[in-house]
C-alpha cells in the first residue's frame, strides 16, 4: 500500500490529464493542409495500344501517398492506374497503357483527401496514339535486262484508302522519292517502272491522321548484261471438284514463252493451254495427280521447271436419310453416315436441337440417354477439313418415344342388333401399333381390329369381360395391357307410326306403344309440343281437349328405367282442324294474249279440297283447276266478277267461299308510224297515239334526243320550234297509268330540212347546132329527189331527172319562147320548189351577149347605169327589140349603156338585140330591171 504522499500525487496526475483532454476537445479543429500535384507524360506521342510513362511530384505528402492516373472518356474520367509516392518529395510515376483505337488522350493525376490533407488534382496532359502501320514492297522480278519493264507492288496495314505512299530509291547516300501510288481499299499499291540501273527501293508512307508514319524494308532489283532465266513462280495449285469447271493460271518472270507438262499428268478432263498458262476444264474423277510444268522463253530458249501437285475432290454428302427413334430413359447410339470428299472433316447441328440428353460428337455419332419424350427436327453439317468443302446440310428428325399406357377405363354397353363401334385410347408410345384381345373374349358379333376399334354388331345380350394388349410398333417399348367388359342390351323401340288427327274442341284419347327393352320405364317429350289442350302421361297416353287449331309435329322417347336404355326417338303428328276460309281477296289483272296464273289460297281446313266456281264466269280464256290454280291465256279484254268454292276433304268442314273480279287489259301499243318532217324556224306538232291499255298513260323519251326546240309533253305531244335541221332519230315509250303496263317501244324519226332553193339565177345561152350542157342546183331539203319542167325547153334540149340539161338546140329561139319552169320534188319530204328559167338559142355566127339577164335594182329618183357586154365584132349596135326599158332610163346603141334616173317603181321584162355588121348577124336576151321605191 503507498503512502499518503503518493496517493496525493497520483490523484494531481490524473487531475492534470483531465485538465488535457478537456482542454483539446474545446480547442477549435486545425484546417487540412492544401497540396498540389504536378504531371508530366513520356513519350506525348506513342503508338496505340504501346505504354507511356506517367510521372510527376505532389506536394506535403508522405512517402506512400496513392496517386490514380485518370483518362478522359467522353465527359467522365476513368482511372486506368494507379501507384504510390516513393519518396518524402512526393515523387511518383506509373506506365499506363494506351487505347488500342489512335486519338488523342486526355491524362490526368488525382490524389484523395484526409484527415490532415485536402485533395489534388492535376493539370490536363495530352497524349497522342498513333496506329502503327506496316508497309511491304516487291518487285515483280530481279535479275532483268535492262529496258525492261517491272511492276513495284506492296501492302499497307491497316489500310489508307485513297492516301499517298512514296515509292523510294537509294542513291548511295540517302533515299529520294522515285514516284507515288495511290493506297486502294484494301491497302494494295502497284506502278510499273523501267528501271535504268540496279538499285535498292523501299516505299515510304508519311503520317496521316492517327496513322503513324511507316517505311518498309528495302528491296534490291539487279540488271543483268545478259538473258534471265525464266522463274515458275506459281509453287502451288487450289484444289478442284469432280463435276464443277476449274481454272487456275500458273505464274512465271520474263517473256513470253511456252507452257507444257513436263512429267506427270493432269486430272482427266483438264489440260494447260501452252500460251497463257491456264490449267482449265471440269474434273471427272477424284485424286491427287501430281505433275511437272515447264516454262520455255522463246527469245532465250531458256526455261524452267516446277513440280506441282492437284487434288480433285468429290463434292462431300451426308447419306444418311432417316435416323432410329429413341425410347426415354434407354441409351441410343446411331452413326451419320457421309460419302465424299477427303474423308476427314467434323460433324455439326448447324439448325434445330437434338433430344435431351442426346448429343453429336465432331465424329458424327449421335449418343446419349434421352430424357424426354418428343419429336427433334434439326439440321447437320459435314465440313471437310482437309479442302475446307461443306456437305450440302440435312434436316433429320429423331422421335423420343415413352411406354405406351391403355387410357380407355371402360366401355359403354351395346344394343343387340345395332352396330357398335368404340375406339381404344393409348397414350405414350410411337402412336402406332397393334391391338389384340389376350384374355376373354368379346361379346358375340364383336371384334377388334389392329387399329383398335372394337365394332361389329352384337348378336345377344351378355356381360363379357375381355383384356386389351397394345404392341406398339417400336421396339423396346413394353407392350400395355387392360381389363375390360362389355354389357348388351336388347333395344327398346317405339311402334307407334303415326297419331290420327282431331277436331277442335272435341275430347282425344291415344296409348303410345312400344317392343324391346325391360318393358318398364317413362315416356317423354323429347321435342316440339303437344296441341293446346293435350298432355303426354309417363305411361304413354296422349289425352286431353284440343282448343287451338292447327298442326303439332313433336318427338316422344321412351327410357328403360331397368337397364338405361332409351329408345330412339319418334316423331309424331296431331292436326287439329277448324272450317276453311279463303285469304285470296283479289286478283291480279290479265293482259289479253298473254299467259296467265295465280294460285288461290285458303287458311284452315286440312289443307286438302277442291276448288270450283259457284257463280259468274271467268274472263274468255281461263280455267279453274281443282287445286285452285287461275290460268289460260285471256282472249278478251274486260271485267269478270265471279264466286269461288273450297270444299275440304276432311268431312264436316264448312266449304269456303269468295266472291271475285278480275280485269283483263288489251296490251297497250304504240300506233305512230311516222312523223312529219319539220323545217328550222317553223312551228312544229305531232301527236302520238297509243292504242290498248287502259287509256290513260304516260309518253317518254327512252332514248335518242329531239330537235332543239322541240319536245315531247307527258301527254305524248311532239312540238316546239326546231332551230336545227338534221334527221332526229328517238325510241319513244308509253307507260299505261293505271295497270303499269309499259307498250313496246316505238324507234321514230324527226327529220328537220332546210326548204329547197333552186340556186340558178339564169342559164346561158346556147347556139343552134352546137351541144348545149347546163346542171340545174338547188340547196336545203333532204338531199335526194327528181327534176322536172313545165312548158318547153329550147327545140333539141332535154331535161333529166338528176337536173341536167342537155342536147343540140335546132332552132333560134326569140323571148317569146325563151320561158319555162324547172321543178325539183323532194324525194323524202315530196315538197315540190319551182323557178321560171329561160335559155336563149342563138344563130351561128351571132354575137354573144355576155351580161346576165337580171340586171342591178335601181331606185327611183337615184342615178342609174349599167353598161351591157357582148363578143367583139364589127358594126356592133345595141336596140330594145321587145318590151321598154323602166321610164326615166335610155339604151346607148353604141356603148350599149342602160342609164338615167329610174322615176317608176316596178318589175320590167324587155328584149334586147345586139347587131353585127361582120358578120351579118344578131343575137337577142330578155332582161329584168327591178326599181324601188325611192327611199
Amino acid at each position: 500500500m503507498g503512502t499518503v504522499r503518493s496517493r496525493q500525487l497520483s490523484w494531481v496526475a490524473l487531475l492534470a490529464a483531465a485538465l488535457l483532454v478537456v482542454s483539446g476537445l474545446l480547442a477549435p479543429a486545425q484546417a487540412a493542409t492544401k497540396r498540389s500535384i504536378s504531371i508530366a507524360v513520356k513519350p506525348t506521342t506513342a503508338y496505340a495500344g504501346s505504354a507511356v510513362t506517367v510521372s510527376g511530384k505532389i506536394t506535403r505528402s508522405p512517402r506512400g501517398t496513392v496517386v490514380k492516373i485518370q483518362r478522359k472518356v467522353g465527359k467522365k474520367w476513368v482511372a486506368v492506374g494507379s501507384t504510390k509516392t516513393t519518396t518524402a518529395a512526393g515523387n511518383y510515376a506509373r506506365k499506363v497503357t494506351l487505347p488500342r483505337a489512335g486519338g488523342t488522350y486526355s491524362f490526368r493525376a488525382v490524389s484523395s483527401k484526409t484527415k490532415k490533407l485536402r485533395a489534388a488534382t492535376s493539370r490536363t496532359v495530352r497524349v497522342v496514339a498513333l496506329r502503327k502501320v506496316t508497309a511491304t514492297i516487291k518487285v515483280s522480278r530481279t535479275p532483268i535486262q535492262l529496258g525492261t519493264q517491272v511492276t513495284i507492288s506492296g501492302t499497307i496495314t491497316p489500310s489508307v484508302p485513297g492516301k499517298i505512299a512514296f515509292i523510294q530509291r537509294f542513291n548511295g547516300a540517302k533515299w529520294t522519292d522515285l514516284m507515288t501510288a495511290t493506297i486502294s481499299k484494301k491497302g494494295t499499291f502497284s506502278r510499273t517502272y523501267t528501271p535504268p540501273a540496279s538499285t535498292r527501293y523501299r516505299v515510304y508512307v508519311p503520317r496521316i491522321g492517327v496513322y503513324a508514319a511507316a517505311a518498309s524494308a528495302p528491296v534490291d532489283l539487279t540488271i543483268s548484261n545478259g538473258p534471265v532465266k525464266p522463274e515458275i513462280t506459281t509453287t502451288s495449285v487450289p484444289f478442284g471438284r469432280v463435276g464443277s469447271g476449274y481454272s487456275t493460271t500458273l505464274t512465271k518472270t520474263g517473256n513470253a514463252g511456252t507452257w507444257a507438262v513436263t512429267g506427270g499428268a493432269l486430272p482427266a478432263n483438264l489440260t494447260l493451254n501452252p500460251t497463257t498458262g491456264v490449267i482449265s476444264g471440269t474434273p471427272t474423277t477424284a485424286g491427287t495427280y501430281p505433275f511437272t510444268v515447264t516454262f520455255s522463253e522463246t527469245a532465250t530458249a531458256l526455261n524452267d521447271s516446277q513440280a506441282l501437285s492437284l487434288k480433285v475432290y468429290a463434292q462431300p454428302a451426308i447419306t444418311t436419310g432417316t435416323l432410329a427413334d429413341g425410347v426415354k430413359g434407354a441409351a441410343y447410339s446411331q452413326q451419320l453416315a457421309r460419302s465424299g470428299g477427303s474423308g476427314a472433316g467434323t460433324w455439326a447441328v448447324t439448325a434445330g436441337t437434338l433430344p435431351a440428353g442426346v448429343t453429336l460428337t465432331p465424329g458424327g455419332l449421335l449418343a446419349g440417354t434421352p430424357s424426354a419424350v418428343g419429336t427433334s427436327a434439326f439440321t447437320v453439317q459435314f465440313t471437310d477439313t482437309v479442302n475446307g468443302l461443306n456437305a450440302p446440310t440435312k434436316p433429320l428428325t429423331i422421335k423420343v418415344f415413352d411406354h405406351p399406357v391403355v387410357t380407355t377405363a371402360s366401355l359403354p354397353f351395346g344394343t343387340k342388333g345395332q352396330a357398335y363401334s368404340q375406339p381404344l385410347a393409348v397414350s405414350n408410345g410411337s402412336g402406332s401399333g397393334t391391338w389384340t384381345v389376350s384374355a376373354g373374349s368379346l361379346p358375340a358379333g364383336l371384334t377388334i381390329s389392329a387399329g383398335g376399334v372394337i365394332s361389329g354388331t352384337p348378336t345377344a345380350e351378355v356381360d363379357a369381360a375381355f383384356t386389351v394388349r397394345y404392341a406398339d410398333a417400336v421396339a423396346g417399348l413394353t407392350p400395355a395391357t387392360k381389363a375390360l367388359s362389355i354389357k348388351v342390351y336388347a333395344q327398346p323401340a317405339i311402334t307407334t307410326s303415326a297419331l290420327p288427327g282431331t277436331v277442335l274442341n272435341a275430347p282425344y284419347n291415344q296409348q303410345l306403344s312400344l317392343s324391346g327393352g325391360s318393358g318398364a320405364g317413362t315416356w317423354t317429350l323429347d321435342s316440339g309440343a303437344l296441341p293446346t289442350g293435350l298432355t303426354l302421361s309417363p305411361a304413354g297416353l296422349i289425352s286431353g281437349t284440343p282448343t287451338a287449331l292447327g298442326f303439332s309435329t313433336f318427338t316422344v322417347r321412351f327410357t328403360d328405367t331397368v337397364v338405361g336404355l332409351a329408345s330412339p326417338t319418334k316423331a309424331l303428328e296431331i292436326k287439329v282442324f277448324g272450317d276453311p276460309s279463303i285469304v285470296t281477296d283479289t286478283l291480279a289483272f290479265g293482259i289479253k294474249g298473254a299467259a296467265y296464273n295465280k294460285q288461290l289460297v285458303v287458311a284452315g281446313g286440312s289443307g286438302a279440297g277442291t276448288w270450283s266456281i259457284t257463280s259468274g264466269t271467268l274472263p274468255a280464256g281461263l280455267t279453274l283447276s281443282a287445286s285452285g290454280v287461275l290460268s289460260g291465256t285471256p282472249t278478251a279484254d274486260g271485267d269478270s266478277t265471279f264466286t269461288v268454292t273450297f270444299t275440304d276433304s276432311v268431312a264436316g268442314l264448312t266449304p269456303a267461299t269468295q266472291e271475285l273480279e278480275l280485269t283483263v287489259y288489251a296490251q297497250p301499243t304504240i300506233s305512230t308510224g311516222l312523223l312529219p318532217n319539220g323545217v328550222p324556224g317553223s312551228p312544229y306538232s305531232h301527236q302520238l297515239v297509243a292504242a290498248g291499255g287502259s287509256g290513260a298513260g304516260t309518253w317518254s323519251l327512252s332514248s335518242g334526243s329531239l330537235p332543239a326546240g322541240v319536245t315531247l309533253s307527258g301527254g305524248g305531244l311532239i312540238s316546239g320550234t326546231p332551230s336545227v335541221s338534221g334527221s332526229f332519230p328517238i325510241t319513244v315509250q308509253f307507260t299505261d297509268s293505271v295497270n303499269g303496263l309499259n307498250a313496246p317501244t316505238r324507234a321514230l324519226t324527226l327529220n328537220v330540212y332546210q326548204p329547197v332553193v333552186i340556186t340558178n339565177a339564169s342559164l346561158p345561152d346556147g347556139t343552134k347546132g352546137q351541144s348545149y350542157s347546163q346542171q340545174l342546183a338547188k340547196t336545203g331539203g333532204s338531199g335526194t329527189g327528181t327534176w322536172s319542167k313545165i312548158g318547153n325547153l329550147p327545140a333539141g334540149l332535154t331535161l333529166s331527172a338528176a337536173g341536167l340539161i342537155s342536147g343540140t338546140p335546132s332552132a333560134v329561139t326569140d323571148a317569146a319562147n325563151e320561158n319555162f319552169t324547172v321543178r325539183f320534188t323532194d324525194s323524202t319530204t315530196g315538197t315540190i320548189t319551182s323557178k321560171v328559167l329561160s335559155i336563149h338559142i342563138a344563130m351561128v355566127g351571132a354575137p354573144a351577149i355576155n351580161t346576165p339577164r337580171v340586171l342591178p335594182d335601181a331606185t327611183v329618183g337615184a342615178s342609174y347605169s349599167k353598161t351591157l357586154s357582148g363578143s367583139t365584132v364589127v358594126g356592133a349596135k345595141w336596140t330594145v327589140d321587145a318590151g321598154s326599158l323602166p321610164p326615166g332610163l335610155n339604151l346607148n346603141a353604141i356603148s350599149g349603156e342602160i342609164s338615167g334616173t329610174p322615176t317608176t317603181a316596178g318589175d320590167y321584162a324587155f328584149v334586147i338585140k345586139y347587131s353585127a355588121l361582120l358578120p351579118l348577124a344578131n343575137n337577142t336576151r330578155q332582161f329584168t330591171i327591178h326599181v324601188n321605191p325611192a327611199g
